[in-house]
């Protein structure tokens, strides 16, 4: 979790493993951080599930993030 203007800002973050260890916390940005995505998964398509919040509590669809062109896409 990170914090943006004080408060707690729901992301997704990553690190790779590399030869020494672990790289340092790696943030992809959109289409991934709109804030409102938890839990994420993916395919060997490229394909990107995440629990999409972004309703509001008690409104929780999957979101799908498809790859065009070698492109991530808008959050579906």
């Amino acid at each position: 979790m990170k914090i943006t203007e004080g408060k707690p800002d729901m992301a997704t973050l990553y690190v790779n493993r590399n030869d020494t260890g672990w790289s340092e916390i790696i943030d992809p940005g959109l289409p991934f951080n709109h804030g409102k995505t938890m839990r994420i998964s993916a395919n060997a398509g490229g394909s990107i599930y995440t629990t999409d919040i972004s309703g509001g509590m008690g409104n929780v669809v999957l979101g799908i993030i498809r790859t065009e062109n070698g492109e991530y896409l808008k959050l579906q």
